[in-house]
């Protein structure tokens, strides 16, 4: 059975013209055997799909809402119970299936809706993006449990992913898409070996030369191509060998400095650059002030008793499995919640007593959509600027250059309904960066971005 990762552009327009929810404006396909137009419901008879978009009815209980799908599925109780409970205990939410689903976090959500796209053992199964949001821990539990579903059931599945790793581990075939067309495909070692047998990593004392040595370096006939990142260059070289005293040597008659230059054999993530990566450009005082913060909902404590200080200009992370607290801990710090005991200040401001202040000098992108998908892209980081009273001039500026930032140029005037799900999200990723805010909060700002895009420089300073 193959395993088909799809990434970059067209991926969940892709899956969902295959499960029949989009039609296509040209061409033809079967699933099954069963053509995607023509016979739509003997298509849906025996797939399964796990949409990108959250689609949990949160007024139920975990288990409510895998019991109301596999009745959809007209499966008998005895079976709807063992698939309930193996599915549950798989995805780690079989000690809170009977909490409503609006007191989950936004990971165990994911998880969940992985667990509901397993119930009905389908002959073809659509995974769109299954791990967005996951902890690693979580995640890995899932690809084993595909690769078993796959090998003990005999189930296809067609995997769209932005996760190179995800790729790499499970795939017999991989596709890689660019503008909607299929820049290449075959087996993750093929396409590794596809590159030659090597690749060298450099990077030089000074960012600001990185360009002007890779100019120098494309004049070499065994450099085969070269990715930036950042004051990094990763050069393919073929299978011309070692390399690197002659680029010292070439480095040192023209001024530049090698700070470290290494060889390794290709990776799935050098492929993806090779094929669709693009050049990349590019402390003081306590501005968050965290005093034994809490919250608990319904006695289940979400944030327990957390001490906190962080610096201006600092970039801060929170890391931890979901369900950790971490999207808590920053609702509470943009006001959205009300802690159940502690203290915190936002740039001086006390989050319950001074909210309107806090507000002012923050900005946000949240983990769950936010983005008004009637709008074009540029209208909605319009809308945004207007909110924050900026003039005419100042917005056009402003969102050009968050448009720049986060390479949305020629997708501004797309209606963000027709984006993809990646696009979508840079769109409220830029829409975050509007007001140039004292300190910006991201919640999983980069779930549903490929690689390219996570490795972005945001040129503004980030506090959190």
């Amino acid at each position: 059975m193959v395993f088909l990762g799809l990434m970059e552009l067209a991926k969940t327009s892709t899956i969902m013209m295959l499960a029949t929810a989009l039609n296509p404006s040209s061409g033809t396909a079967t699933v099954c055997g069963y053509d995607i137009i023509k016979e739509k419901d003997r298509v849906r008879e025996s797939m399964g799909i796990l949409f990108q978009e959250p689609s949990l009815d949160i007024s139920l209980t975990g288990r409510e809402n895998l019991d109301f799908h596999a009745r959809l599925y007209h499966l008998p109780r005895e079976v709807r119970d063992e698939r309930i409970f193996r599915a549950l205990d798989l995805v780690g939410l079989k000690d809170k299936q009977n909490i409503l689903v609006k007191y989950y976090s936004g990971g165990m959500q994911r998880r969940l809706e992985v667990a509901r796209g397993m119930l009905n053992s389908p002959r073809i199964l659509f995974l769109d993006e299954p791990t967005l949001g996951l902890d690693v821990q979580t995640r890995r539990l899932l690809w084993d449990y595909a690769k078993r579903l796959n090998k003990e059931s005999g189930t296809t599945i067609l995997l769209n992913t932005h996760y190179i790793e995800e790729a790499d581990y499970l795939c017999d075939r991989i596709a890689i898409l660019e503008h909607g067309k299929i820049a290449v495909m075959d087996t993750p070692e093929a396409l590794k070996d596809s590159l030659g047998g090597s690749m060298l990593s450099i990077k030089l004392s000074h960012e600001a030369l990185a360009n002007e040595f890779a100019d120098l370096l494309s004049e070499m006939s065994w450099v085969k191509k070269i990715n930036r990142h950042d004051a990094q260059l990763k050069l393919s070289i073929g299978n011309e060998g070692m390399k690197i005293p002659e680029i010292v040597r070439l480095a040192r008659n023209h001024g530049f400095t090698v700070s470290s230059i290494a060889e390794h054999k290709p990776s799935l993530e050098d492929v993806f650059l090779h094929y669709v990566g693009k050049k990349l450009e590019g402390v003081g005082h306590d501005v968050i002030e965290i005093e034994t913060l809490t919250k608990e909902f319904d006695g289940l404590v979400a944030v327990d008793h957390i001490n906190l200080n962080i610096e201006e200009g600092e970039i801060f992370g929170f890391l931890g499995p979901n369900g950790a607290g971490k999207t808590t801990a920053i609702k509470m710090l943009c006001t959205i919640l009300n802690p159940s005991s502690g203290s915190a200040k936002v740039c001086g401001y006390d989050i319950v007593q001074q909210r309107e202040r806090v507000r002012e000098c923050i900005g946000i992108v949240f983990q769950e959509p936010a983005i008004d998908t009637f709008l074009t892209g540029k209208e909605n980081l319009d809308f945004h600027a207007r909110m924050y009273h900026m003039d005419r001039k100042t917005r056009e500026k402003r969102i050009a250059e968050v448009l720049d930032l986060m390479d949305l140029r020629g997708k501004e005037d797309m209606k963000i309904d027709d984006c993809s799900g990646g696009t979508q999200r840079r769109f409220e990723v830029a829409r975050g960066f509007m007001n140039h805010p004292k300190v910006l909060f991201l919640d999983e700002p980069t779930l549903g971005l490929d690689v390219e895009v996570f490795r972005l420089q945001v040129n503004d300073r980030i506090k959190l």
